[in-house]
């Protein structure tokens, strides 16, 4: 640590131009120039440093190595099953998004999270590619759409645990998907449902897999709606016109 310092601060010491601290004691100036000394002569005795030839090689970039989990998402076993799967969700939810809290799809919502993971990467094959585009895949969820649906399949899950534990048919395990915030949250879907900023595809949603029912006040529809909540309408009337 003291060649270090002497390395950096003793050729100021040497300099009468440059002031240090050392330098208003004759002592210490005497002690730091004489490590300097021995620091140089240290650096004369090192043989020099000559490029090898395998240092060309070493320099150039190495590409990443595929990580162990990457088999799990674009294996073809596992891709053949995991789309009909998603076929079978986007059917029901007309989205690719599965959240990691849906009680009745764990497997294919940790498919469908390596899948966007690789993709990041750049290590999804062009045919899967090709598969999900068709489905419309939303390779990039925006954090509030995940957080929306994430509590959707919350209030879902908690519906599906009350109704099987009225009935008397709960088997074991269903105690942890009743959630106390799934009213709250159903009733801020009312809110905004009043005030149109609920989606097409989200009302759709509410009504035909919750059994909610909406109710509006008669008046005319908001022309300044947010350019989100037209586009995703447009794209849902879309996809609904194919089907």
């Amino acid at each position: 640590m003291i060649e270090a310092w002497g390395t950096v601060h003793g050729s100021a010491l040497l300099n009468a131009n440059v002031c240090h601290p050392c330098a208003f004691h004759p002592a210490r100036a005497r002690a730091t120039r004489c490590l300097f000394a021995v620091h140089e002569y240290r650096r004369s005795l090192r043989p020099a440093c000559r490029p090898r030839e395998t240092d060309a090689a070493c320099m150039e970039p190495k590409l990443a190595k595929p990580p162990r989990w990457l088999d799990r998402a674009i294996s073809a076993q596992t891709t053949q099953t995991m789309l009909d799967q998603l076929r079978e969700w986007h059917a029901v939810y007309s989205t690719c998004i599965v959240p990691r809290n849906a009680h009745d799809a764990v497997e294919l919502a940790d498919w469908v999270r390596l899948v966007r993971k690789a993709n990041r990467g750049g290590w999804v094959p062009a045919e899967l590619r090709a598969a999900l585009d068709e489905l419309g895949f939303e390779w990039d969820v925006p954090l509030l759409d995940a957080q929306w649906h994430s509590c959707f399949h919350a209030a879902r899950a908690s519906k599906v645990a009350q109704e099987a534990a009225e009935s008397g048919t709960a088997p074991g395990g269903d105690e942890g998907l009743f959630w106390e915030g799934a009213a709250t949250w159903l009733a801020r879907q009312q809110t905004l449902y009043r005030q149109q900023k609920l989606t097409l595809r989200r009302l759709h949603l509410l009504k035909s897999v919750l059994g909610e029912k909406y109710a509006r006040q008669a008046g005319p529809l908001r022309r300044n709606r947010h350019a989100m909540l037209k586009a995703d309408d447009a794209v849902y009337k879309a996809h609904r016109s194919e089907v």
